[in-house]
């Protein structure tokens, strides 16, 4: 079993964040790709957010994602009597990681286990992980990304490793980003 403990400690200009019941709400934006591998940590992360009923919790992905944030609300709802917040679901445009790679029809895995498999991994896999989309795919997601900064406006970014359009965005914003990984490559 794998536990994960996260802390963070961050200082506010109460004048940025909004006000519910004499506290200080803090928007947290996620950025994470819609693959479960990748998503289920954002929202295991999200989820204990929503627990604390301090921060409005925004989830940007692609479209696959987008059925899992009702789960996630009523679950949060559920454990806390009814008293989480729920999470706001922004869509990223253009095609998941998964369906971009799909849409290639080569194969990326999975290999063997052993030295050749992760030879064959490396080799195969890594290459394409790096260049999921095509230029105007990979332009149409950043662009989405930059609206979504722009619109919640968050006071924390946590995204994806992978998510190369988030993080892009967040740099070209000038944002602080902290980086949230499942243990990526």
């Amino acid at each position: 079993t794998l536990f994960v403990t996260i802390s963070i400690r961050i200082s506010f200009d109460q004048s940025q964040s909004s006000m519910a019941g004499g506290k200080a709400v803090k928007r947290v934006l996620f950025m994470t790709n819609s693959e479960y591998g990748q998503a289920n940590v954002i929202l295991a992360v999200a989820y204990e957010f929503l627990l604390r009923q301090n921060y409005d919790v925004h989830i940007a992905s692609f479209a696959p994602l987008k059925r899992r944030i009702p789960e996630l609300n009523e679950l949060a709802s559920s454990d806390s009597g009814s008293k989480a917040g729920a999470a706001t679901f922004h869509l990223i445009t253009g095609l998941s990681a998964q369906e971009a790679l799909l849409e290639r029809d080569e194969f990326i895995g999975p290999f063997p286990p052993g030295l050749r498999g992760a030879k064959d991994s490396y080799r195969v896999t890594l290459p394409a992980m790096a260049t999921t989309w095509e230029g105007p795919e990979y332009m149409s997601g950043y662009a989405s990304c930059i609206d979504i900064l722009d619109s919640v406006n968050p006071d924390i970014i946590a995204c994806d490793p992978l998510m190369s359009q988030g993080l892009e965005a967040c740099k070209a914003r000038s944002r602080d980003v902290v980086v949230l990984s499942p243990n990526t490559f």
